[in-house]
Formats: structure tokens, C-alpha cells, sequence
């Protein structure tokens, strides 16, 4: 074997070793966790002929302001990861943000998050008008948590958009995996919001 050929089949192995076990370091995220940690039950609606303008801007509801306040930390911890995932989401939408001047904003963006005992699925149908309807077959120790997310146009006050996710809470995830989680559930919900 000439020398040539020598180096390129040591290159040619060294390629095909690195690359066999690159992808066997790849697994799910979620592999330590049941099946439905992965599963969302996703609805949308929106005002009919609803279309924003180019250079639609938004900023948060007023009442938004107010929950800064609130004393729930299970909550406080969830505006930390959502508050970033949903204007990134208005953003790959078209819309601009408008951090100031909430007054001069074309829409208010605004969400509700809800756990299981917190709300049931007949009062949520009542005040919120949807219920995703998130079903577990499995026995589970997690509970079941619903983010609702309204855009609402600022001059008449009406929503004009609303979706609305179900699936299950789990505390005790890494943030990073409830970051990976968030994002794919608002993805969804976001891919019904017509964009500029």
C-alpha cells in the first residue's frame, strides 16, 4: 500500500469514528421524562379580518405593570422565561416593540398563566372563552398549567387575537429544558398570529 492511500484511509476512519460517535451522544432531552411532558393541546382564534399594518408596534397590557407586583413566585418565575419568548415570537411576527410609550402602541400584548387548581376548565371556557382541552391518559404526579396569551388592539381595547396552551407543569425541570419547552409551545401557538 502506497503511502497516499495509507493516510487516506486513516483520515476516512478517524471521519467515520468522530461522526459515529457524535451521533450517538444525541439523544431526546426529554428521554428522562414521560411522553406527555412533550405534548401541548393548542387553540387559536382570532377578531375576523384581522391583519396588522407594517410597522405595527406593541407593548405590554397595563395590567402586565400590576403582576410586576404580585406575590406568587411560581408566577414571578414564569415571567422570567415567557416575558423574552413571547416579545422574540411578536418579533419574528413583524411587529416592533415599543418599550416606553405604551400609550402610543398600536396593540397590547398580554398573557394569564393558570394551574390546574386554580381555575377549572368551566370557568376558564367562561372568562377566557376557549379551553384547550390538554387530555393525559397517564396516571401523572404533574399538574396540568394553561398559558393564555391576548393581543389587543389599544385604541378599541378588543382582543384580536387569543391563543391559548394546555399541557403539563413540571417544577422540578432544569431551566433550560423548561426554556426548550416554552418555546416550542409558544412557536405553536404564534404560527396562528398573522404576521406583517
Amino acid at each position: 500500500m502506497n503511502r497516499n492511500t495509507l493516510q487516506g484511509l486513516i483520515i476516512f476512519f478517524t471521519i467515520v469514528l468522530s461522526v459515529g460517535c457524535s451521533s450517538q451522544d444525541k439523544r431526546n432531552i426529554f428521554s428522562d421524562y414521560p411522553p406527555e411532558m412533550t405534548r401541548f393541546s393548542i387553540i387559536s382564534i382570532s377578531a375576523p379580518g384581522f391583519s396588522a399594518s407594517p410597522g405595527s408596534t406593541f407593548s405590554w397590557h397595563p395590567v402586565m405593570s400590576q403582576r410586576e407586583k404580585a406575590a406568587d413566585n411560581s408566577i414571578n418565575e414564569a415571567r422570567v422565561l415567557l416575558d423574552p419568548i413571547l416579545v422574540n415570537s411578536m418579533q419574528q411576527k413583524g411587529y416592533q416593540i415599543n418599550k416606553w410609550v405604551r400609550a402610543k402602541s398600536d396593540y397590547w400584548l398580554a398573557y394569564t398563566v393558570l394551574f390546574e387548581d386554580a381555575m377549572s376548565e368551566d370557568v376558564m371556557i367562561k372568562k377566557f372563552g376557549m379551553e384547550p382541552g390538554f387530555v393525559n391518559n397517564q396516571a401523572s404526579s404533574y399538574e396540568k398549567g394553561s398559558l393564555i396569551v391576548d393581543l389587543i388592539e389599544r385604541r378599541s381595547q378588543k382582543t384580536v387575537w387569543r391563543s391559548s396552551a394546555q399541557g403539563l407543569v413540571a417544577p422540578e425541570i432544569p431551566e433550560d429544558l423548561r426554556r426548550v419547552r416554552l418555546e416550542s409551545a409558544i412557536g405553536q401557538m404564534f404560527s396562528s398570529l398573522p404576521g406583517i
